[in-house]
């Protein structure tokens, strides 16, 4: 009974976006009946003799009068209530016949702008360059259609590492077309997670509307919709924006988008010396054809080049090879793709570096009294340092394990021990916030090692990959050890400077003693080379910011053949070239994060940022939040290379554009759909829905009331008039 009544009158349902006046309306509706029976008040009845034929007159005209007098009390009512509804804005509800009829819609609109990297897509458009240009011509048509009453809210969906308030939306509509006008590039990852979650708050603290529709403007690419980190956030929030708006994708993409980008550029030792070359290799990710050549360069030297046939979707690392150095200052590879495609900005990729003039290693050994060949000292001496001149690829200094206490290590690129014996507590705990800071520390094992000591100290602060089990000796006519090495194999990065050499010596190399060690699983040790019978030889594991590598035998010819190879002497250079870090990280970010300039590398002076077009950027001290940064930018939002000039020297930094964003793999309206959840959903391609376009269902009966009231009080006023009143 109930559900049929409210099918009966359903046609008719509406509420008030201000119910208070709508009672205060019926309030005085009394107004008029109060008046009228006042008026009767006042009048006495006087009988007299005459009167009498006029009484009868009036019984036979009683109830023409009482009709007339009716008429005009109810259309005064009717007309006091209706202006006061008008005044409450009555709204139709979304089902309601009556409410198709209505003047005015009450609607919210909540349009959701992709504004990532990948919208910087170069389209062929007379009002728009770029797809987020196109995006933003379509919510500007959106808005202008609009009438008053309305109210936009609007959302931008890239990634931002930024702070960014609530969200609210505004009935003005001329502020929404600003705010849309002022939307930025930016240089980020899509985040249409959080832009949606938004939406779905506005809605629950939005009320008052009479329909909410959500407009997502993107251009569909597959990070976007398809990247495993975000599918099922957005499949649930799909089904969560279809209960609370009605929701359409407005595809701003290139159906047929094609595009080519340096994805990664990287050296291929942890730092870069004067010494030796240090080859550079990029990855280069192709949606499409190929049509670019790679240019390497630094500065306007070119480096290298990479034709456009050998630049395929198959083939993505690209080799720049045995680059040398003759200056030790910063500064920076670029891997550039010409010619230029639709989305110019991650056409091009640097990295930002210093040079040094040559690596400064601490060399710790327990028994410095040994001299000759019977010192591992001397060995690594010869290996680093052979002409003991300022053109050897690093400065070494051999000291005995007591002087330890003595030494700033943090002047130190690497400290390298051998056969550790009895390290000081407080100079092993030196060591380790030398390693927490970044450092790099070569643990080489050898005659007079203490396994006591090392397994009781050292592997409790991470100076070991595990406790050393035993140390294996060769039975008597027993073969010698060796390692597990394969020049054609698959090797660990820290040897890949013997790939192809048959004849480099770690194959051939004789083994008498090694450390067999227990690798610590809670450590991440890598295995960089193994003995045959699968011991480990030598391992690579970080302890905070820095490295420990493992050698297993010694650094002298008691243990083993190999200091006296020529690979002994690669082998060592590669490990700490591979383990040494220079500390350049902070001059290469990604795009929309702030360029932080540490405290350390300052004299004083206040530094000076300037942009890939010169222009001079903003600077602002530190928080006491952040004790070892000096200065900290405003996020930055182009890819390039800016420029940093402190106290007389430029250092390049590097801002790097989203690989993901280069996949411009371009989805269709269904994958979009499920993405969401298969939820009901409509969809268009450069404008606005169709469906969309038209006026709402749901109306603010105000003026139609208005005028009915307007007509009820003409006509009481002509009634009043016809009857006499």
């Amino acid at each position: 009974m109930v559900v049929a009544i409210a099918d009966i009158f359903l046609p008719l349902a509406f509420g008030f976006a201000a119910p208070g006046l709508a009672i205060a309306g019926i309030a005085l509706a009394a107004i008029p009946i109060i008046i009228h029976l006042l008026n009767k008040r006042r009048h006495k009845t006087h009988q007299w003799a005459a009167m009498q034929y006029l009484l009868e007159a009036l019984r036979r005209n009683r109830r023409r009068l009482q009709f007339e007098n009716w008429l005009l009390l109810l259309m005064r009512c009717l007309a006091v209530v209706l202006i006061a509804f008008a005044l409450a804005r009555p709204m139709g509800c979304s089902e309601a016949t009556a409410a198709r009829f209505a003047a005015q819609a009450a609607r919210l609109h909540v349009i959701v702008i992709d504004n990532s990297a990948s919208m910087s897509y170069r389209v062929d458009q007379s009002d728009a360059r770029t797809c987020l240009e196109r995006a933003q011509r379509i919510a500007e048509r959106l808005i202008r259609q609009q009438r008053p009453g309305d109210a936009v809210c609007i959302i931008t969906a890239s990634r931002t590492t930024e702070p960014t308030g609530p969200v609210v939306p505004s009935h003005d509509l001329e502020a929404s077309l600003a705010a849309v006008g002022r939307i930025q590039q930016e240089y980020t990852t899509s985040d249409l997670p959080t832009a949606l979650q938004r939406a779905v708050s506005v809605a629950a603290e939005s009320s008052g509307y009479t329909s909410r529709r959500l407009y997502i403007i993107t251009d569909a690419t597959r990070p976007a919709w398809q990247d495993p980190a975000v599918v099922d956030s957005l499949r649930q929030l799909g089904r969560q924006l279809a209960a609370l708006y009605d929701v359409a994708h407005i595809d701003v993409g290139d159906p047929a988008a094609q595009n080519q980008a340096v994805s990664e550029i990287r050296m291929l030792s942890s730092i870069a010396t004067t010494a030796m070359p240090v080859d550079f290799r990029a990855e280069v990710q192709t949606y499409g054809e190929s049509l670019a050549s790679l240019i390497w360069q630094s500065g306007s030297r070119v480096l290298g080049t990479v034709s456009s046939s050998a630049l395929s979707a198959d083939r993505k690392e690209h080799l720049l090879p045995q680059v040398s150095f003759t200056a030790d200052q910063p500064t920076a590879i670029t891997a550039r793709l010409e010619p230029g495609d639709r989305v110019p900005a991650d056409d091009a990729r640097s990295l930002a570096f210093s040079v040094h003039k040559r690596l400064n290693v601490l060399v710790v050994q327990s028994d410095i009294g040994t001299g000759g060949l019977q010192s591992p000292g001397t060995f690594l001496q010869l290996a680093l340092a052979p002409n003991q001149s300022e053109e050897d690829p690093a400065h070494v200094d051999v000291i005995a394990e007591s002087e330890l206490a003595s030494q700033a290590l943090h002047e130190r690129d690497a400290i390298i021990i051998t056969a550790p014996s009895l390290i000081s507590p407080a100079d092993v705990q030196q060591i380790r916030r030398y390693l927490e800071d970044g450092g790099t520390l070569v643990m080489i094992m050898g005659e007079g090692t203490n396994v006591v000591f090392a397994n009781n100290v050292l592997v409790g602060q991470g100076l070991l990959p595990g406790k050393i089990s035993s140390i294996m000796n060769l039975a008597e006519g027993q073969e010698p050890y060796r390692f597990d090495f394969n020049p054609e194999g698959n090797l660990h990065p820290l040897l890949r400077i013997f790939r192809g050499q048959q004849n480099s010596g770690l194959s051939t190399a004789r083994i008498w003693t090694y450390a067999r060690v227990d690798i610590d699983p809670q450590l991440h040790v890598q295995r960089v080379l193994d003995f045959v019978g699968g011991d480990p030889a030598i391992t690579l594991h970080n302890i905070g910011r820095g490295r420990v590598a493992f050698f297993a035998t010694s650094a002298d010819i008691r243990w083993s053949t190999l200091p006296a190879k020529t690979a002994f002497v690669a082998l060592i250079h590669e490990l700490l070239l591979g383990t040494v870090q220079a500390d350049d990280s902070w001059r290469n970010i990604a795009a929309g994060e702030r360029l932080e300039i540490p405290r350390r590398i300052l004299d004083g002076n206040q530094p000076v940022l300037s942009d890939p077009a010169g222009r001079a950027l903003v600077l602002e001290p530190a928080g006491d939040d952040k004790p070892h940064i000096a200065f900290q930018s405003l996020p930055l939002r182009e890819p390039g290379l800016y420029r940093l000039q402190i106290d007389g020297s430029a250092l390049p930094v590097s801002v790097a554009f989203p690989a993901a964003e280069s996949d411009v793999t371009h989805l269709d309206s269904a994958a979009i759909r499920r993405a969401l959840g298969d939820i009901e959903m409509n969809a268009s391609t450069n404008e606005l829905p169709a469906e969309f376009a038209a006026s709402s269902d749901r109306g603010d009966f105000s003026w139609p009331l208005l005028l009915v009231a307007a007509v009820l009080l003409l006509c009481e006023s002509f009634m009043a008039m016809w009857f006499r009143r």
